[in-house]
């Protein structure tokens, strides 16, 4: 995530997108994808400045993230909020 926030960014905001269309069914192929997923988010929430624009919409992406059942972040945030 270092070297690349942008990349790293647009593809967290592409795999919210893609995770309504994966049935429950073809999730077992996204596993990895979605037990990293959290511990991106907040790294991403480590590197963006606060109360900017950028900041905003990764909220808005972490809402999403929790809308859709994904509670696994829970544990990340805790993590987080520990150090």
């Amino acid at each position: 995530m270092d070297p690349f926030p942008d990349v790293t960014f647009a593809a967290v905001r592409r795999v919210v997108e893609l995770m309504d269309g994966w049935q429950a069914n073809d999730r077992h192929g996204h596993f990895l994808t979605l037990h990293h997923l959290p511990k991106v988010l907040v790294e991403l929430y480590r590197a963006v400045d606060g109360d900017s624009a950028r900041e905003r919409e990764l909220l808005d992406l972490f809402d999403s993230y929790l809308t859709r059942g994904m509670d696994s972040i829970r544990t990340e945030i805790g993590a987080y909020e520990r150090h």
